[in-house]
């Protein structure tokens, strides 16, 4: 009796079959196949997509940061020529534009 073996034929032992051993080796192996072919593939592409798009992303926010670096030095550098011209305009007493200009475009700087 392969199918249903019962305990007075095995004398009350637990024993192994060789049969259920190579039915499992075969479920085992019909399993890890399936898996792998219709579930491993996507979502390893999946992942590979997702770590493609970050990479991406990283790179843009860098690139972003330079840009944003640059332009900053750039406003400075206009700013500072600004301040030059302006000092040379007016004479050394003279108060009555103020010397904000600059101060508050600092300020601003936060805000954006």
């Amino acid at each position: 009796m392969l199918f249903t073996p019962s305990l007075a034929e095995e004398g009350g032992a637990l024993t192994v079959h060789p049969y259920w051993i190579l039915v499992s080796i075969v479920q085992f192996l019909l399993l890890f196949y399936l898996l792998r072919r219709f579930l491993w593939g996507p979502v390893l592409r999946t992942l590979n997509d997702r770590a493609e798009r970050i990479r991406e992303g990283l790179a843009a926010a860098e690139a972003a940061r330079a840009e944003r670096e640059r332009l900053a030095a750039e406003v400075e550098t206009m700013l500072d020529q600004g301040a030059a011209r302006g000092a040379g305009d007016r004479g050394p007493h003279d108060k009555s534009r103020g010397g904000g200009g600059r101060r508050s475009a600092r300020a601003g700087e936060g805000r954006g």
